[in-house]
Parts: structure tokens; sequence; C-alpha cells
């Protein structure tokens, strides 16, 4: 879902503001983004010869492509499309890091998914439930945090000491998403 609003917001974009590059290079990359994200997700345990080879190539890289999509999809949204007001693109920012973000829980929830029943408490479920959405909440005010720091940045911090306190806190931020993605 988050894939297809950050598509169509992009192809909004492009067609209502002024926008570098011919229409079918952007519908291009968006499908490749949409058909490594279903590679990402949802290739797994297929029966046929031709599938479990195109599944073989793409275990090694699967965490990675989902990070390769958000790479793709943010760099020709701010490359092809300069006329957007900042606080749109950052707005377009967080919704790929939410995508990320959803994307990897997923690509680490789906390999346990089966159809036996599972044995678990409601207490179980919670706290599953908790530590995910806490993780999750997390890395995104955190990843939020510095998108806006790296933005305040390019909008007119110039002296060395704001310079310096912004990178500081970016470092620290990353820092802080590096341990929460550990935990």
């Amino acid at each position: 879902m988050l894939l297809a609003i950050l598509s169509a917001w992009h192809l909004y974009s492009y067609f209502t503001t002024i926008a570098v590059g011919a229409p079918l290079l952007h519908l291009g990359t968006i499908i490749v983004a949409i058909l490594m994200t279903l590679a990402s997700l949802f290739l797994r345990n297929t029966d046929k010869e031709i599938s479990r080879y195109m599944e073989s190539l793409v275990e090694p890289i699967r965490p990675q492509l989902i990070g390769m999509v958000c790479f793709i999809l943010a760099g020709l949204h701010f490359i092809t499309i300069p006329a957007e007001p900042i606080f749109l693109k950052m707005a377009y920012l967080v919704v790929v890091l939410a995508f990320f973000e959803t994307a990897g829980m997923a690509n680490r929830f789906l390999p346990a998914i089966s159809g036996d029943v599972a044995q678990v408490t409601k207490d179980t479920l919670k706290r599953l439930l908790l530590n995910q959405v806490g993780m999750l909440a997390m890395v995104f005010a955190l990843s939020v945090v510095l998108l806006y720091m790296s933005l305040m940045v390019v909008v007119g911090f110039s002296e060395t000491w704001t310079v310096a306190l912004l990178a500081a806190i970016m470092i620290l931020s990353l820092a802080f998403m590096t341990m929460v993605r550990r935990l």
C-alpha cells in the first residue's frame, strides 16, 4: 500500500509540476521498483524449477532489495522533480522511511508464516506486537529527526558550530537507529 502511495505521489508530482525525463522512464522505473519489492517479499518456497532458480538469485540480496527500491524511488523523485517544495519532499521521504520499515518487518515475519495453528498465548502476542511497534516507532522517529536535521543544513545553517552541532545530532540519530534495529 505504501509503495502504491509513493508511486502515485511521484506520478502526480511528475504530471503537475515541472519535471525532467520522459514519462516512459518514470513509469518503467516505478514498475522495476514494484517488481523488486514483489521479488523481495513474495518469491519464497516456490515449486517450479525456474522460479526456484530465481528465488536462489534473490535470496542472498533479499533485505537489500527493499533498500534499493527506496533509493531508486527517492532518487527518482528528488532528481527529476526539482520544483516541488522542500517540505513536500520531506513528507515523501517520511513515506519512503515508513515503506522501508514496514517492508523490513514483513521480510522478517514472512518466513515464519505457516498454515499450522500457532500455540501462543495472548500475552506473547501482545509482547511481540509491542516490541515490533516500539522498534518501528523508535526508528521512524529517529529517521524523521535525522531527515529534518539534514534538511536544516540544506535550508540555511552556515555557521561552523551549527553545522557541527547538526552533524553530531545526525550521527547520534544514526547510532540510535542502528542500536534500536539490533534489539
